[in-house]
């Protein structure tokens, strides 16, 4: 089934049993279709139409099941703008846990190409995108090699895999008490707004309510995607000290701050698998 959802930041398809086709694709990302640079950009520039990649990486096995397009407020260059595909191997198409890499680029100067590595759970239809984003793989738009430069990148993304499948493991068999759940919460809203953090609208336990009953278990694996779908999908209800009122959250669309919320909750998820830390607050 193919799902089209559009919101303010951006908009976004999804199929859930086959790859999404190019008809399908033009609907909701046609900015992956621009085979030229936006007219900001400079000579130096080497614009690569998005499909063209695309269609190296499905001729090496790896097919798009979704992808988000953001919007941008200056007209001329929403067919250039920011977007993000997510594909899947083949023999790895239709698992509870499927491996994919994540694909971002744009032809209006916001964005190099990128490529990390992640995980997508049918249970919950839910993207997790394991890795540091500050580190991830980064292809600049410039040479003549760009789509071979991408796909040897995306065979590398694979070996991280590994270490994913590792820590996966791991984190199923850490059973954790309220408090080092409460603790996690609370190490990822720190991360992800620092100095700010006071500002921020709800508890940290809020992010711990579960939406489904395959989601009672208390390993860090459940409680890490648990915050994780918190906080991508809104819904988290909390009081707004500033205003006097109460708060929920909403879902998250842009490409960016999917990414950073992402990178956050894997990354203090293994730092705490890795130390098992007491973190006071």
């Amino acid at each position: 089934m193919v799902k089209l959802t559009r919101g303010i930041k951006g908009q976004a398809i999804r199929s859930t049993t086959e790859p999404l086709t190019d008809f399908d694709l033009r609907l909701a990302v046609p900015s992956i279709f621009a085979v030229d640079a936006h007219e900001s950009r400079s000579e130096r520039f080497a614009p690569i139409a998005t499909i063209e990649v695309l269609n190296g990486l499905r001729q090496e096995g790896f097919f798009p099941f979704f992808a988000v397009q953001s919007n941008s407020q200056d007209e001329n260059k929403r067919d250039y703008t920011k977007h993000m595909l997510r594909l899947r191997q083949a023999n790895n198409l239709h698992k509870e846990d499927s491996n994919e890499i994540i694909l971002v680029n744009a032809n209006d100067g916001t964005s190099s190409y990128q490529l990390l590595a992640g995980k997508f759970r049918f249970v919950c239809q839910n993207g997790l995108v394991m890795g540091d984003i500050n580190n991830n793989i980064r292809i600049y738009h410039k040479g003549t090699n760009i789509i071979s430069d991408v796909i040897e990148s995306a065979n590398s993304v694979l070996n991280k895999f590994e270490e994913i499948d590792y820590y996966e493991q791991k984190m199923r068999t850490w059973g954790l008490t309220r408090k080092e759940q409460s603790q996690y919460a609370f190490a990822t809203m720190l991360s992800l707004y620092g100095a700010d953090y006071d500002k921020v609208p709800y508890k940290p336990e809020s992010l711990l309510l579960t939406r489904r009953y395959d989601d009672q278990d208390k390993d860090m694996w459940t409680t890490f995607n648990v915050v994780q779908e918190n906080l991508i999908r809104g819904g988290v209800k909390g009081f707004n000290t500033e205003t006097g009122r109460k708060n929920t959250t909403r879902e998250v669309k842009s490409i960016d701050k999917n990414l950073a919320i992402n990178s956050a909750v894997w990354t203090v998820a293994k730092v705490m698998t890795d130390n098992m830390p007491v973190l006071e607050y």
